[in-house]
């Protein structure tokens, strides 16, 4: 099973991710938020960010309000430039573990997904 989850301010963050490491699940995390992936597929941005500060980003690339929907023109090609600057912004690239803001582990998650795709 896989979880994908933002650091936010998750107060037991710490204690799922030990939990799940010593369990059968795999804990994709993105500090602060996951919209740093979307966000990685438009543009390198390695400064720290806030929930704000990222929909201040996205909005720059076409999301509109919460930027919970992905814009119509969404660079879904760019998934590699997303993961090389998530690779490269992440001094862990383990899974269950939180990295610093902002990164993501979801290279991971692309590779299971690449994988399962050429089984196809």
């Amino acid at each position: 099973m896989w979880l994908v989850v933002d650091v936010d301010d998750h107060a037991t963050l710490d204690t799922v991710l030990r939990q799940c490491d010593a369990g059968s699940e795999t804990v994709v995390v993105s500090n602060p938020q996951f919209e740093v992936w979307l966000l990685w597929h438009f543009t390198e941005s390695s400064a720290p960010h806030t929930a704000g500060s990222l929909r201040k980003e996205l909005r720059r690339h076409g999301f509109v309000g919460a930027c919970k929907h992905l814009p119509t023109d969404f660079p879904f090609g760019h998934v590699e430039d997303a993961v090389a600057i998530a690779t490269s912004r992440s001094r862990s690239t383990d899974l269950n573990t939180r990295g610093p803001n902002p990164s993501s582990t979801m290279p991971h998650l692309v590779a299971a997904l690449q994988g399962s795709a050429d089984g196809i």
